[in-house]
């Protein structure tokens, strides 16, 4: 045990869980050839930062990198239930419709709104499409789930309440693809 509740030698196969989901929720949507160009196009960082941890040797450099890959996970979730909560809802970002704006921020700039802003009644988080925000919660959820497994005394409760605010962030990104992934990662 490497102190962080994940044997060392289970990094590569938890990668490996995620990975093949990711493959199949590719190759079973609607569009595959877009779906398999984006990921490894775009969301190609998420194998990037998983090697990078894989290949650290240094136990507490390795902790440090995890630890921050879960604060980012989680500054991601609740930002996109921040996002939800506040509610603004446009067409796209670049539309200049907007299906609903509070009326305390009729008059902000549009970069703020936008950025506040949920698309067509979908959070966005930190990227630019609910989907790539879903997919990206996916990993730390995953991840909270083996900490979860692996933690004792009263550790388990802050992998309880990671569990609750990731699954709240991919509940308000209304992807259906990722709802199953978490699912099948669950079950796993």
């Amino acid at each position: 045990d490497n102190g962080i509740g994940i044997d060392p030698e289970y990094k590569e196969k938890i990668f490996g869980v995620f990975f093949v989901v990711s493959l199949l929720s590719a190759a079973l949507g609607i569009n595959p050839g877009h779906s398999f160009q984006m990921i490894f196009k775009k969301d190609f960082y998420l194998l990037i930062a998983v090697v990078l941890i894989a290949l650290v040797r240094d136990r507490a450099q390795s902790e440090r990198l995890l630890k921050l890959f879960m604060a980012a996970g989680v500054a991601t979730a609740v930002w996109g239930v921040v996002q939800y909560a506040i509610g603004v809802n446009l067409v796209d970002k670049g539309d200049p419709y907007i299906i609903y704006l509070p009326q305390v921020m009729r008059h902000w700039p549009r970069g703020l709104i936008n950025l506040l802003g949920m698309i067509n009644g979908r959070v966005l988080g930190t990227r630019g499409h609910p989907l790539a925000y879903a997919e990206c919660l996916l990993f730390n959820w995953a991840l909270a789930i083996f900490f979860l497994l692996g933690s004792r005394d009263r550790a388990w409760i802050k992998w309880i309440l990671y569990l609750i605010l990731v699954g709240a962030a991919l509940l308000v990104s209304q992807s259906r693809g990722p709802w199953i992934a978490a699912a099948l990662i669950a079950f796993l």
